[in-house]
């Protein structure tokens, strides 16, 4: 049984038919191991390698998919960088948006985003602010 990235290869997930076999970057996870830097894009080439080379047409496309976004996931790697958090944001602003529905004017549904986003808190009656 593997416990570390390092010592991962792609016929390897044959020979444990057994093993469950789940994403080796997600932190926080037991068993896991976050993958960055140099490493991780030395992984990439070992996998898109051996995708090529598979034959499976599922997998030579996705090859092919991941090497046209590879200088996106190489910046991800190395910098540690996601559009997550403007995901999110804008996620909950629509939320917002869809809450704000029938509002007279967008004063309303600009100050929901302020107090869901902002930061901004205001002190409630007989609480001690924070």
């Amino acid at each position: 049984m593997r416990d570390s990235a390092e010592s991962w290869s792609p016929g390897a997930v044959a020979s444990e038919p057994n093993r469950v076999h789940t994403p080796a970057s997600s932190p926080g996870v037991p068993g896991h191991t976050l993958i960055e830097g140099a490493h991780g894009c030395h992984l990439l080439d070992d996998w898109l390698a051996w995708a090529s080379r598979s034959k499976l047409k599922p997998f030579v496309d996705l090859a092919r998919k991941i090497r046209r976004h590879r200088p996106a996931i190489e910046n991800m790697l190395e910098h540690d960088l996601s559009n997550a958090l403007v995901e999110s944001t804008n996620t909950k602003i629509r939320l917002l948006m869809r809450m704000a529905f029938g509002f007279k004017d967008t004063d309303a549904l600009i100050s929901l985003a302020m107090l869901a986003l902002g930061g901004y808190r205001p002190d409630l009656p007989g609480r001690s602010p924070a």
